[in-house]
């Protein structure tokens, strides 16, 4: 099969890209495998997936208003495909608070129990993170055809962005006359996120 724009597991018009692959010392079955189990194990049943972008909380916010128009706070989805940069082996930090405040970061409460968002610098650095509700593995080939939103001029635009193919998360939208997301892209997993769909994380010493 294919991934197309009329696939019923990608839902809505506007959608999230997350280049993906093995990240520090873990590989993409093992994040995939750690991720899932803190979901299913969760109260509240969701997971919290860091993305770094910390200097970009006016843009997710953005984004988050853009997903929320469409959904009436319902769920967004992310397909994960492409190739990541695996980064530095270090040890990374595992946060213990978390914001829905994108731009200001204060009014911090505890991670819930069972949860684990790590990133490198945590104790002096905030992450952003998406609010996973589910993970679909597909793995898949993708004939999805996409605009990209632009965040200087707020509007979408046809033409794929000269960094777009290393740059971590887009916010798509499925178009008639669009693009491929990347070149020879992929599927290979989809995220079911719910509302607010992005949070700051960080590590607290107390």
């Amino acid at each position: 099969m294919v991934v197309k724009n009329s696939d019923s597991r990608i839902p809505q018009d506007v959608f999230l890209w997350h280049t993906f692959g093995n990240h520090g010392d873990e590989t993409e079955a093992e994040i995939i495998h750690r991720k899932e189990n803190e979901i299913a194990n969760s109260e509240f049943g969701y997971t919290l997936w860091t993305i770094a972008m910390q200097a970009q909380g006016k843009m997710l916010d953005n984004w988050r208003d853009q997903l929320m128009r469409q959904s009436e706070r319902g769920f967004a989805y992310v397909v994960c495909g492409g190739d990541a940069i695996r980064g530095s082996k270090e040890t990374p930090e595992v946060a213990t608070h978390y914001t829905r405040n994108l731009m200001t970061k204060d009014n911090w409460g505890e991670i819930p129990q069972g949860i684990q968002a790590t990133r490198k610098k945590l104790g002096t650095t905030a992450s952003a993170a998406f609010v996973v509700a589910d993970i679909q593995a597909i793995g898949e080939p993708s004939e999805l055809a996409v605009n990209w939103w632009d965040q200087k001029s707020q509007k979408w635009a046809k033409d794929r962005p000269a960094k777009h193919t290393r740059d971590g998360v887009k916010l798509l939208r499925k178009s008639i006359d669009g693009k491929p997301i990347i070149d020879k892209a992929d599927c290979r997993y989809i995220l079911k996120l719910e509302y607010p769909y992005f949070v700051m994380v960080r590590k607290f010493s107390y």
